[in-house]
């Protein structure tokens, strides 16, 4: 189990309009968004190398909303927060005890009514991971046991 922050840096970028009363709009719509999410990861161990899991997120989105103006400037009409969930599968490949690689791939969906989010922010994610396992570093620092099956 977790805590997630994500965000994207760039625009998305959709052709559309806010509604009819925006005449000075260029028909370009761009979306900006974060999230924060609660995630459950079940994990299935294959060897002491490799696992996989199937994370599921529940959060909360923040999206922006702009469209282009005839002036060029991107003008901000409506931010929406929305709840969403993100369901995906990833295999990891330990290449040290304490040291990661994983892939995944995976669906984020956006609970919202507005079907231009919709269209534009629901869509497949792409997982790449570099993990650094804190809780075996703590382990072996305390000397403790570490139960994860590398020395099976």
């Amino acid at each position: 189990m977790g805590i997630g922050l994500y965000w994207m840096n760039e625009n998305i970028e959709r052709a559309g309009t806010p509604g009819p009363n925006y005449t000075n709009s260029q028909g370009t719509l761009f979306y900006k968004f974060g999230y924060t999410s609660l995630f459950f990861e079940p994990i299935k161990t294959l060897s002491r190398r490799w696992q996989l899991s199937a994370p599921f997120h529940l959060g909360s989105a923040v999206i922006e909303t702009r469209y282009l103006t005839n002036t060029g400037s991107k003008e901000l009409f409506r931010t929406t927060k929305a709840p969403l969930f993100e369901f995906s599968g990833v295999a990891q490949y330990k290449i040290y005890r304490w040291l990661a690689v994983g892939t995944g791939i995976g669906y984020r969906s956006l609970l919202v009514d507005d079907n231009k989010i919709k269209k534009a922010l629901n869509a497949p994610v792409y997982i790449l991971q570099l993990k650094v396992l804190l809780g075996v570093i703590w382990k072996a620092l305390l000397n403790q046991e570490i139960d994860d099956g590398w020395d099976d």
